[in-house]
């Protein structure tokens, strides 16, 4: 039906979740920043700086080494399944 159809469609276009160690964390402080900008606590690009350095955070304390293998792994599994990653879409919203 019209939900399937319209779930074909934009498949391709799917941005996964981040999957690798820490996720959640990462997802939360994310989350916490565009709430505190949503009202008006701080500003988008504030929050989103904030976010940035609270991901670094992150990142530096289970590893960047191990987090950027932990998503190589990611990404070759999303590939396998026909799923492409497309940073491109990333750099545009910029």
């Amino acid at each position: 039906g019209e939900y399937l159809d319209a779930i074909e469609k934009t498949f391709p276009h799917v941005v996964p979740d981040p999957v690798i160690p820490g996720a959640d964390e990462y997802q939360r402080k994310l989350s916490f920043e565009i709430t505190e900008a949503l009202a008006n606590r701080t500003s988008p690009k504030d929050a989103l700086e904030s976010a940035f350095a609270e991901w670094e955070k992150v990142t530096e304390r289970r590893g960047r080494d191990k987090q950027k293998a932990a998503w190589g792994e990611k990404m070759a599994e999303m590939k396998s399944l026909g799923i492409e990653y497309r940073p491109d879409w990333a750099a545009k919203a910029r």
